[in-house]
């Protein structure tokens, strides 16, 4: 697109973030150049990238990109959901060793 003129604007690189949500290195590149051309994510790029890690059981990341949705940007339900399941996996891992389980 940009080597055409055209400029991606964040509605695009949402949908690319979207379309490549199984490539985490993609997507973080996308966000890197995001970055590099002046534009900001916003709810729906922050929230995808929560559910996605999440998904991934990166906690750490998804709370490294929770303290950097910029001020006025609150986490939707669809991020709440994603990061209390997450969290509810990782205990329910933990009490599962605690008790010798073996894994479902």
């Amino acid at each position: 697109m940009v080597n055409q003129g055209i400029r991606p604007d964040l509605i695009t690189y949402n949908a690319l973030i979207i379309c490549n949500i199984c490539d985490l290195e993609k997507v973080r590149k996308l966000v890197n150049e995001m970055s590099e051309i002046g534009l900001k994510s916003n709810k729906i790029t922050f929230t995808t990238l929560i559910d996605r890690y999440c998904k991934d059981g990166d906690i750490k990341f998804v709370l490294k990109i929770k303290n950097k949705m910029m001020t006025g940007i609150e986490l939707d339900e669809v991020a709440f959901t994603a990061l209390i399941l997450e969290l509810c996996r990782k205990k329910m891992r933990r009490r599962r060793k605690e008790l010798r389980l073996p894994p479902t």
